[in-house]
């Protein structure tokens, strides 16, 4: 375990069109180094999106306390 905690911010609309998105990326953030990881998720309706697809993933790395 590296300490390091990753907050994941999906962007997705009410029929829940992240959720491969959101298990690719923690099985990647896992593989990279295990990191202590929190997702959050933003939704907005459909009809502002374009598609209907996901419109945005943001990752923050935040310092542990050791760190700051």
């Amino acid at each position: 375990m590296s300490g390091k905690k990753v907050e994941l911010l999906v962007v997705e609309d009410y029929s829940g069109n992240s959720s491969q998105l959101e298990a690719e990326l923690l099985r990647l953030i896992v593989e990279a180094g295990g990191a202590e990881v929190s997702v959050v998720k933003l939704h907005v309706p459909i009809w502002i999106q374009e598609k209907n697809d996901v419109v945005g993933v943001h990752v923050v790395e935040r310092p542990t306390v050791a760190e700051a």
